[in-house]
């Protein structure tokens, strides 16, 4: 019998993932979908055919259900994550059938590939990650967990990205270039050297605009 699949924030992020999901052809097989989960008080556009059906915060998990993360924030992601699960909460990773996905790639828990993500070969990517629309990461490439890949970035080879790591869409990372944890990089920015731990950068090339304090994740 299909498991209830609950998504994970109701925002922007969430409503995507629910448009993807209720295409996949694990609906109505391994699950159906069941709504959202959301500690916001908001409502979803009139002609969606989605419910916020309960809280994150107040969520005691099911065995009939899963869990998709939906919830953008890489530090609000893993905080919901890390709560959820010390309940009990069952995640499932999500590969839209456009993604490719080449030899010896390793995908964590919760990992999510949206529509025409491209992972080649020999690559790493850790828990909760999101890849979103027209992403992709190069031969030899280790991204972290709890990273949100925006749409149209270009992660090339032999590339380090660390836990938490925002890159805004179309950002573009050099070969073997090492991103440090919980930090920014800027929609449409060129990262040709090393990115501190929470730093943000931007431009082209890629320039230092400010260090976010270790205590924020």
């Amino acid at each position: 019998m299909p498991r209830n699949l609950l998504i994970v924030g109701g925002g922007g992020l969430g409503r995507e993932l629910y448009s993807f999901a209720e295409r996949h052809p694990d609906h109505g097989q391994a699950w159906v979908l069941g709504g959202f989960l959301d500690d916001s008080p908001r409502e979803l556009p009139g002609a969606h055919p989605g419910k916020i059906v309960g809280s994150i915060s107040g969520y005691q998990p099911s065995r009939a259900d899963l869990l998709l993360n939906g919830i953008g924030s890489p530090v609000a992601r893993k905080q919901c994550v890390l709560a959820l699960k010390a309940r009990g909460a069952e995640f499932i990773s999500f590969r839209h059938s456009s993604a490719l996905v080449g030899r010896n790639v390793l995908l964590g828990e919760g990992v999510v590939l949206l529509a025409h993500v491209n992972l080649t070969c020999d690559i790493e990517v850790g828990a909760h990650t999101i890849f979103l629309s027209g992403s992709g990461a190069g031969h030899d490439s280790r991204i972290g967990a709890y990273c949100q890949i925006s749409g149209g970035c270009d992660i090339m080879g032999q590339v380090s990205v660390g836990e938490g790591v925002l890159l805004g869409s179309g950002a573009r990372l050099f070969p073997r270039v090492k991103v440090g944890d919980y930090a920014t990089v800027g929609t449409g920015s060129v990262v040709i050297t090393r990115v501190a731990p929470y730093e943000t950068v931007f431009g082209n090339p890629a320039r230092r605009l400010m260090i976010k304090p270790p205590s924020s994740p």
